[in-house]
Order: C-alpha cells, then structure tokens, then sequence
C-alpha cells in the first residue's frame, strides 16, 4: 500500500453489517498488550481475538469468528505491511508497559500531549519514529535492538561494551520480560530439582 497515495481501509462488509475500525492510538495499545500476552502464552488465540474485536472496533462489534473484521483490524496495527494479517512473535523492540513513561515524555518534548490531544494510531506510529535521536527512548531502544538482533554477531570488546552500557541505564529498561519463557525455565527447574532430590534420597542424604 502506498501511504502517500491510498488511505488505509477503516471499515469492512460482513453478512450486510458495516464493522468500523476504532483507529485511536490508546486503542490499538491495548490490543497491542493483548498480543504481547498471548505471544507470551498468558493468553490463548481466542481471547486474543476476543481482544482485538473488542478494542478495535466501534459499535457494532464483531464476534471473534467474523474473520474478515479481525484481518482488517490485524493488518490496521500492522500498517498494512503484511497481506496476511499476521502478527510477528518477534520480540518487540517497545513494549507498551515498559516503555510508557518514556514513550509519554518523547511525545511531550515535540509538544505532543498524548492524553490531551488524542491522535489516530497511524500518527502515533509516524510520531514514534521522529522522536529525537538524542532522547533516553531511542538510546534504550538502540541497546534493546543491539542486544536481542545483533549481540550473537558482535566481536568480545563489542558486547562487553554493550554489556556495559546495558548496566549504565539499568538492565531493567533493557529487557523485555517473556513470561512464557520465565515458566518454562522455573519448570524445568523444579523438574531436575525433583530428579536430584530423588537420587539423593536413593543415597539417603536430605533433599537440596
């Protein structure tokens, strides 16, 4: 789609009812936050859906099986870059939660009050990508993408120069939580916590 030329379809057809897109900015975040929590796996694909109807749309909402309303609403949040609709499971280089604050003073340094001057989502994603270059979001964003893209290709000295500064702005804002991934590994480790515990009571000593 070219976006100088073609505006971006809000609405679509289904079985004689007319679905409108809701193209606020605040309501494609939360659907953003949905999906973050169903790539995670604190959410299956149905509520999934079930979020993005609810978020996207105005009155009348579609139900989760209309799927024609849901790839409109899926390419909407994806600029239309992809024809299928289909949400990468990458991890996202921004993260709604994590990055608010930063996000919410970048927009207000380029005098943009986001809760008072309510902007469409395309806008918001415009914004996004003409906050300064010199602003804390772009700096944490550059060592986030270095970090999860690029730290497997770099040299030693390079990622202990990461590393480093990763530790200067506080490896909190660095990384992006995986709850998915974080049960999995607790899991795992009660399972060989259990698997030693029995050996060790076979060798009558007490457990870990």
């Amino acid at each position: 789609m070219n976006r100088l030329l073609e505006s971006p379809p809000t609405s679509c057809e289904i079985g004689g009812v007319t679905y409108t897109l809701n193209t606020g900015y605040a309501a494609c975040l939360w659907t953003w936050k949905a999906f973050e929590a169903f790539d995670s796996g604190e959410i299956n694909d149905m509520a999934y859906a079930a979020a993005m109807a609810e978020n996207m749309f105005v009155e009348p909402k579609p139900t989760v099986w209309d799927g024609e309303a849901l790839r409109l609403a899926s390419n909407y949040l994806n600029a239309f870059s992809d024809p299928n609709g289909e949400r990468k499971t990458k991890i996202p280089p921004i993260s709604i939660d994590q990055d608010s604050g930063m996000v919410y003073s970048a927009f207000l340094s380029m005098g943009i009050h986001l809760k008072r001057d309510g902007i469409s989502y395309e806008d918001f994603m415009a914004y996004l990508r003409e906050i300064p270059k010199d602003s804390e979001y772009c700096h944490i964003m550059r060592l986030r993408v270095d970090w999860y893209d690029k730290r497997g290709k770099m040299k030693p000295d390079e990622l202990k120069r990461l590393k480093e500064d990763c530790v200067r702005v506080g490896w909190d804002k660095i990384l992006i939580r995986n709850k998915k991934a974080e049960k999995e590994e607790a899991e795992n480790k009660d399972y060989f916590r259990e698997l030693k515990n029995k050996k060790r009571a076979e060798r009558g000593l007490p457990p870990l």
